[in-house]
C-alpha cells in the first residue's frame, strides 16, 4: 500500500498528488512504497510468491531445499518403506514446490517397493 508523506492516507499507485492534501509526491515515492527482492534487489508485483527475476521465494522458509530430508527419504524408500512414507508426507508440507515433487517421488517407490516385497512374499510361502 502506498501511503502519502505529508498526510499519512492511502493513496492509488501511479499517482503524482494526494487526492486529500494535495501534496506532491517526490519521484521515488513509488520505489520507497514497493517491495523489493531480498536476494536480488528487483521490483515484486503485489500477490507474488517468488520474485520474476531470480525465482525465489519471498517467505524465506520456502528457499530451504530439505536436501537431507529428501536424501533419507530417498534411502528409506527401498530399506524402511513406512519410514520413507512417512519422510514424503513431511516434505509435501514444505512450502517449496520442488520438495513436495521429491515427496511425491518417495512415496510412490516406497509403495512399489511395498508391493513388489508382498508380492514376493507371498509367492514363497
Amino acid at each position: 500500500m502506498k501511503y502519502c508523506p505529508k498526510c499519512g492516507s492511502e493513496v492509488k499507485n501511479n499517482t503524482k498528488f494526494c487526492q486529500k492534501c494535495g501534496a506532491k509526491f517526490p519521484i521515488d515515492h513509488i520505489k520507497l512504497n514497493n517491495e523489493y527482492c531480498k536476494h536480488c534487489g528487483s521490483t515484486i508485483p503485489k500477490g507474488a510468491i517468488r520474485c520474476p527475476k531470480c525465482g525465489r521465494y519471498l517467505d524465506e522458509s520456502a528457499n530451504d531445499k530439505h536436501s537431507v530430508a529428501i536424501a533419507i527419504g530417498y534411502i528409506f524408500s527401498f530399506l524402511i518403506p513406512l519410514a520413507a512414507i512417512v519422510a514424503g508426507i513431511y516434505l509435501l508440507t514444505q512450502k517449496n514446490e520442488d520438495v513436495h515433487k521429491h515427496g511425491t517421488c518417495i512415496i510412490i517407490i516406497a509403495i512399489g517397493v511395498m508391493c513388489i516385497s508382498y508380492l514376493y512374499y507371498i509367492k514363497f510361502l
